[in-house]
């Protein structure tokens, strides 16, 4: 069965695609033998041009984000219509893994790009036959050449629950003050509608901004929840490791991409209290000078809470 993707928000979406149910294995899932094996799926089309968010960076590569907006997007799909979740649910993206596996193919060439994806989906978590959680592994291909690996978390979830202990301990916390945006340049980014940290502060080995979100913005906003969405939150990750990578290894921000990425997002964020990113660079045996590459751990708290951790590889773009 084919079905033609829409977005109520096109503006969020992140390729024109089509996306094509295949048939179930049989047998067990081999990454879990206690599990049925998940629903298959393909994903075929264009990788994105002019994109508010994916075009706006490093110009001689596609930006990787593309995997995090992918998945959410077709898993929130496939969710609703083979997976019985009611549409009043929102996704949420819960853990998050991707490797390039062949960087060169993520190249920008000439004209356009073609991409492919296959999925396998399958249900983590189940209420009276309706998906509370898919789990969602994916490989991708950019113009024939496999290029990625990732798997991905996706939960649905109701109304948030109102949380007025938090409130209350905002007031401790909320100094009043707005903080300024980061420079574009510096975290990847032309557009300053898509930066989403504030200027880094930090001594030491650790580097530490603030999120700056608007709400207006349809890439990350295309619907109303009253939490801080998990694209953004991921976009933070990123941008904040980029300026620790600019820091402490002398990255440029526009001439680096993330290769490889383990996110988890455990908590959830509100829109109305302050949320703080941490990040250090991870100490190995990568040597920037020989390798140009680096690891970063990123972790975002709000008050007491920590709402996402990340472990991160960039790479400069040569």
């Amino acid at each position: 069965m084919e079905q033609q993707l829409t977005d109520a928000e096109r503006i969020a979406s992140a390729a024109s695609s089509h996306l094509i149910h295949r048939p179930r294995a049989a047998g067990n899932d081999p990454h879990d033998p206690a599990r049925p094996a998940g629903e298959r799926f393909a994903l075929a089309g264009l990788m994105p041009h002019n994109h508010p968010l994916l075009s706006d960076g490093p110009a001689r590569v596609h930006d990787p984000q593309l995997f995090v907006q992918l998945t959410r997007q077709v898993g929130t799909f496939i969710g609703r219509r083979w997976f019985r979740v009611p549409r009043n649910r929102s996704a949420r993206l819960d853990r998050l893994e991707f490797t390039l596996t062949a960087p060169d193919a993520w190249r920008t060439g000439d004209g356009p790009a073609t991409m492919a994806m296959d999925l396998d989906v399958a249900p983590t978590a189940t209420s009276n036959g309706t998906a509370e959680h898919l789990r969602l592994r994916a490989t991708m291909e950019i113009d024939g050449v496999a290029c990625g690996t990732g798997l991905a978390g996706l939960a649905f979830l109701g109304a948030p629950p109102h949380r007025a202990g938090r409130r209350s301990r905002a007031g401790t916390h909320d100094s009043g003050r707005r903080p300024g945006r980061a420079a574009p340049s510096a975290v990847g980014r032309h557009d300053p509608r898509n930066v989403v940290v504030s200027t880094p502060e930090g001594t030491g080995g650790t580097l530490t901004t603030e999120l700056v979100a608007d709400p207006g913005n349809l890439v990350f906003f295309p619907e109303r929840t009253g939490l801080v969405p998990d694209l953004l939150l991921v976009e933070a990750i990123r941008q904040t490791s980029l300026l620790t990578a600019n820091r402490d290894c002398g990255f440029r921000a526009l001439h680096t991409w993330i290769t490889r990425a383990s996110v988890r997002l455990p908590g959830t964020a509100r829109l109305d209290l302050p949320s703080t990113c941490t990040a250090r660079v991870v100490p190995g045996d990568d040597d920037p000078g020989r390798d140009a590459v680096v690891r970063v751990s990123t972790t975002i708290h709000q008050l007491d809470d920590v709402v996402a951790e990340a472990e991160v590889s960039l790479s400069a773009v040569v």
